[in-house]
């Protein structure tokens, strides 16, 4: 396959592509192709099953739907519509012509089975094996009166759709139905009760399964089930049954069904306000029943219905709860490192807290969404903190925050974190009052301006203020604060609100306590600089503290002192005299009557934040790890060692029947050892061991299959294979035990070898994976990303975002849709991937190598692929740097490309010649969901109309418009806004799409010293919790007792009870071969080799956690109902073991007595 002209004219319809991307294009798909062809060539060698390369190359929607369901003229219609419909509204209309016949005829229920799965694979983009593995199948059923109706059987790979998607596929489903006449869903037909049915089976899938993202109610459930016109059923995914509601006629299996109730409680309930909101849009009146649902209710006071705050996990501090004053303050903004499920936190946070996250580490909100990862921004509010002197000071620096972050005992207030509007509107959740913010602010002044002076120049002369300072402040709001003289006199002159640089959170007290705090304030100088004293009563410490004024102590009082003091000094109006104003309603009020300028709330919503999953950048590798997909069976012992198995000549191993076409002789290769000659997969009777043609031996009456056992000559092999690789490998050379693909091909040994010796691990479809946590960037500075000037302007980067050329390492860029920031550690792995790669080419295939790298600086430039475990379209992207961080940092297109967002998740990355060369279809399990995460698909260009809509929620606005706050104000919906802000979806249609991505605000840096967190750098579970109780304690915005409690309620108890049940039930391991017993047999030893058997759960893993527990309920304030539950059981583990006697000697004295 070569790039040619036809192909790059091809690329420029695809999306308004504009100059500077056409270059840019041209220049990855040259290099792409230069790939693709080299390793043609290569895979011609028959080294591989395959004689080609396997992922097949695709441009757009069109194609990747194509290559899932292969219906003819389908692609072309699919363009045709892409052009005037949003995917919703295709999925809907396309689903319709495929059942109506349109492309070709079908039997209604094959009709109904095709519309689905098509408008499945729309609005998932085409890169997930939902509509072919998620959907076991689509039936016509009947109810009890006798009419019929849809019923959707989904699998356990329905899961890689996404909640919102699956659920959608229920009214794709239901406008199905009405086009082909169906009637709706009746559930409790017969009088049997199948909505009981679901929601025991869905609670006894949280019990012995797993949970799901959501926790739901009985009663939605009960609701959603009454009103659903379409059936949900589905093939049953684990060995675990339902006790009472067994035996159903229109349910198949007493089984859990895992997909389908992924379907129920993750979307049509857990994602109820997306899914409202997107019927809405499309204009579809009879699904508003789900705006009755608890999820889908617009709750002031519950923003986020899946707040998991009360499932508290083990070692995963909490730093804010939800609303608690001293937490987390809401500020509305975009940095270039935020957005997309990204939130911005000031990084002297984490140094003050010991680096509880880092960048990337996933958090838990209450508000937008149910989970984030953390991005440092230094633009937003710093933490104010109380110091072992009793001092409270406001940190305004990283250096600041590690020389004080030892002599720290309280966590006043923990600074901003900074939301986008975007994720407000991506998960349509109102928006909450906004605090006072300098972008706010900044706001009133320019309107002020205009109204009254109709310059800068003009209100800078009647206010006499120089003209240079006053543009200095309106031009860098994040930096350039006016001083609190100048603030306080803006605001006299210019009647507009205090500067919220000077504001203290003067809300959060009462009238009372400001009333208090003001008559026992002493003006000691109101010069430069200002000093205020206070008696040093506890209370008036108390009400300072709570307001987050700066102050410190003496011996017998309290000073503020400099800017601080001035700001309390013209707030609280103790120049005015002792009398008080009257008339006012509240604190603002009251403020603002004593100040006699507008103060305003610097409060906003307090965010609930909890740490979710550490962040991770590390080599994926299978459990347990593999350096070859090849079979060892029993011979390779519990280590599978290929070179432990080939001290025998031969192994007997399961492999395809593959037979030569020209001399007839069996091989395990696609070309044949002897002469060369084609291989081709023969089929044979696994009884009589016939060759057959058909599906079933006509002797035996039994299935034939492409594979059987065969006595392989390992040592021959394996001594051949060293010699062609040369490099003798070191044991233990690890090897699977069996095969679990379809036709059971296994991996040259050369690969294995070669993996060995760069240190290196196989995933089940023959790559080499590198997964690292998703995060977001829009734009960078050469000094981030450890790239060379001149190294970026030969990638294509000239000028910087405000037109100057590129020369200085400072300058800020803007990032290329495909091109991806690495962890230092992911480009050491890749380098390493490389030499593999190139001894390959060299020793394998007998090619030239192609990477030649040194350092991984070589590396930069080089096409890699990223794909999402859940997906099976790969997305090209290229290295332009790498950072010390555990993260991808990439654009958002590129991550939607992918269906993903930044919450948390990973994805793996991996060398594009790794794919083309040692991917294949052939090595992936044969079972539903064996096509998940795998690159069968690359996409070679992002067009970016055609990624997930999350990506098109994102905003670009430069700043937040006056307009925004007030709405805010006003709980107003964020899609009320959509065209006072600019987001994406607002450029889709022009080439400005891929450029001019503006932020509100930026950040001196992108990461800190440490890339990994507390969490993940402690070792013991003890040292882990108890440092999240440190934090507890020391964080003013969370209750420890209530932090404890959840440990104990949600992680300890119910391990305690799990492994105590598992004692019981237990099965005994094989210390030699591995191999399971449900109990030891009479002989005592393994049956399969005769080794040592031992226990799977021991007495001490019962044990540690029950007295941990013990001991906690007993330090904190914990419910007495969880205290009796670790007391009860503790008696049940006493009952359970026999007590350990004492061995002492008795005296025969004693004895007598």
């Amino acid at each position: 396959m070569a790039l040619n002209g036809g192909i790059l004219e091809r690329i420029k319809t695809l999306a308004p592509f504009p100059r500077e991307y056409v270059e840019y294009n041209k220049k990855l798909l040259k290099q792409l192709y230069s790939q693709h062809a080299l390793s043609s060539k290569a895979r011609t060698k028959g080294k591989d099953p395959v004689l080609k390369v396997e992922p097949k190359l695709a441009f757009d929607l069109a194609e990747r739907i194509e290559h899932l369901i292969q219906i003819s003229g389908l692609a072309n219609r699919l363009r045709e519509l892409l052009l005037t419909q949003s995917k919703e509204n295709i999925a809907l209309n396309l689903a319709e012509e495929v059942a109506l016949g349109k492309f070709e005829f079908f039997e209604k229920e094959k009709a109904l089975d095709l519309g689905v799965r098509i408008g499945l694979a729309v609005v998932t983009d085409g890169v997930t094996v939902a509509p072919i593995q998620g959907i076991s199948s689509v039936k016509i059923k009947k109810n009890d009166d006798g009419t019929s109706y849809a019923a959707i059987y989904f699998a356990g790979p329905i899961r890689s759709a996404g909640g919102t998607e699956a659920a959608f596929t229920l009214v794709i489903a239901d406008h199905i139905r009405k086009v082909l006449g169906l009637d709706k869903y009746r559930p409790n037909a017969w009088g049997q009760d199948e909505v009981g049915r679901f929601i025991e089976e869905l609670r006894t899938y949280e019990r012995e399964v797993g949970n799901f993202q959501f926790r739901v109610s009985d009663d939605d459930i009960k609701h959603a089930l009454s009103y659903l016109p379409v059936e949900i059923d589905g093939v049953e995914t684990d060995p675990v049954e339902v006790v009472i509601h067994r035996g159903l006629k229109r349910i198949s299996t007493d089984r859990v069904r895992g997909g389908a109730l992924r379907v129920l409680n993750d979307g049509v309930i857990g994602r109820s306000r997306k899914l409202l909101k997107l019927v809405n849009d499309l204009g579809i009146s009879d699904w508003g029943w789900l705006a009755e649902l608890r999820s889908g209710k617009q709750n002031l006071e519950e923003y986020v219905e899946s707040t998991h705050f009360e499932e508290v996990i083990s070692g995963r501090p909490v730093l804010s709860f939800p609303k608690k004053v001293g937490g987390f303050r809401l500020r509305y903004g975009r940095c270039y490192n935020t957005g997309l499920s990204t939130v911005g936190i000031h990084p002297a946070v984490a140094v003050i807290l010991d680096y509880p996250f880092v960048v990337g580490t996933q958090v838990k909100l209450d508000i937008p969404s149910k989970a984030a990862t953390v991005a440092f921004v230094d633009t937003i509010e710093p933490p104010i903190v109380k110091l072992i002197d009793e001092s409270v000071v406001k940190i305004g620096s990283l250096d600041q925050a590690t020389m004080i972050q030892n002599k720290i005992v309280k966590i006043l207030y923990l600074g901003d974190i900074l939301v986008s509007f975007g994720d407000f509107l991506e998960n349509n959740v109102r928006l909450v009052p906004s605090g006072y913010v300098e972008e706010w602010w900044i706001q009133d002044l320019m309107l002020t301006i205009k109204e009254h002076y109709g310059s800068v120049n003009e209100c800078a002369k009647s206010i006499r203020m120089k003209p240079n300072r006053l543009e200095e402040i309106i031009n860098d709001p994040l930096h350039k604060f006016p001083n609190a003289f100048e603030a306080f006199e803006l605001s006299s002159k210019l009647g507009i609100p205090l500067h919220p640089h000077h504001l203290f959170y003067w809300d959060v007290a009462s009238p009372s306590e400001i009333i208090t705090l003001r008559q026992s304030l002493t003006l000691s100088s109101d010069k430069d600089p200002c000093i205020i004293t206070a008696p040093k009563k506890p209370e008036i410490k108390s009400i300072l503290e709570n307001i987050g004024i700066p102050h410190r102590m003496i011996k017998d009082g309290i000073i503020i002192e400099g800017e601080p003091a001035y700001s309390v000094m013209k707030t609280l109006g103790l120049t005015s005299g002792p009398s008080l104003v009257t008339g006012w309603k509240d604190v603002i009020e009251l403020l603002s009557s004593l100040a006699q300028i507008s103060i305003k709330r610097k409060s906003s919503t307090f965010v609930g934040l909890r740490i979710g999953r550490p962040e991770k950048a590390m080599l994926r590798k299978m459990k347990p790890p593999v350096h070859s997909l090849f079979p060892v069976g029993i011979k390779g012992g519990p280590k599978r060692d290929i070179i432990q198995a080939a001290k025998d000549e031969f192994i007997n191993i399961e492999t395809a029947n593959m037979v030569c076409t020209i001399c007839n002789s069996n091989s395990i290769n696609i070309k044949c050892d002897k002469c060369g000659g084609d291989t081709v997969i023969v089929k044979r009777c696994p009884n009589c061991g016939r060759v057959v043609e058909g599906d079933s031996c006509s002797m035996c009456k039994t299935n034939v299959l492409p594979y059987s056992k065969i006595d392989f000559p390992i040592k021959q092999e394996l001594k051949q294979a060293i010699s062609k690789v040369r490099y003798n490998p070191s044991p233990p050379l690890k090897g699977v035990k069996g095969l679990i693909s379809a036709t059971r091909i296994p991996e040259r040994l050369e690969k294995g070898i070669l993996r060995q010796k760069y240190d290196l691990s196989v995933y089940k479809d023959g790559t080499i994976r590198f997964d690292a946590t998703n995060a977001v960037m829009t734009h960078f500075k050469p000094s981030q990303i450890s790239t060379s000037v001149d190294k970026l302007k030969e990638l294509g980067y000239e000028k910087d975002v405000y037109g100057a050329p590129l020369n200085s390492n400072d300058q800020l860029l803007e990032l290329f849709v495909q091109d991806v920031i690495l962890p230092l550690e992911a480009g050491q792995h890749l380098l390493k991937v490389s030499k593999f790669i190139d001894d390959l080419l060299i020793n394998l295939y007998d090619e030239e190598p192609y990477y030649n790298a040194n350092s991984i600086e070589d590396l930069i430039g080089c096409l890699i692929v990223g794909l999402a475990p859940h997906t099976s379209v790969g997305i090209i992207g290229r290295v332009i740097g790498f950072t010390n961080s555990q993260v991808c940092f990439a654009h958002p297109y590129w991550h939607a490309a992918k269906r993903r967002d930044c919450d948390g998740d990973s994805d793996s990355v991996m060398l594009l010649m790794d794919i083309f060369l040692n991917f294949s279809e052939k090595f992936l399990p044969a079972q539903i969901g064996g096509l998940m995460d795998a690159p069968l698909l690359l996409q070679s260009i992002i067009i970016p109309s055609e990624v997930d809509e999350q990506a098109h929620n994102l905003d670009i606005a430069e700043n937040y418009p006056m307009i925004f706050y007030e709405s805010s104000m006003k709980n107003e919906l964020p899609h009320t806004l959509t065209n006072t802000i600019s987001i994406i979806k607002n450029r889709l249609k022009s080439e400005n799409q891929f450029y001019g991505l503006s932020f509100t605000h930026d950040t001196s840096t992108i990461s800190v010293e440490r890339n990994r967190s507390t969490y993940s750098v402690l070792k013991s579970f003890s040292e882990k919790l108890e440092k999240q109780i440190e934090l507890a304690m020391k964080i003013n915005a969370v209750d420890p007792n209530e932090v404890v409690s959840s440990v104990l309620k949600t992680h300890l108890l119910p391990d305690v009870i799990g492994n105590m049940k598992a004692y019981t039930s237990q099965n005994f391991r094989c210390k030699s071969c591995g191999e399971q017993h449900r109990r030891i047999p009479l002989k005592g030893t393994c049956l399969n080799c005769g080794g040592e058997l031992q226990p799977t759960v021991t007495r001490a893993s019962i044990e540690k956690y029950l007295n941990l527990g013990l001991k906690l309920s007993e330090r904190f304030k914990i419910d007495g109902y969880i205290r009796g539950r670790f007391e009860i059981a503790s008696e049940e583990l006493s009952s359970l073991f026999i007590p350990k006697k004492e061995e002492t000697q008795l005296e025969l004295t004693e004895f007598f007595s």
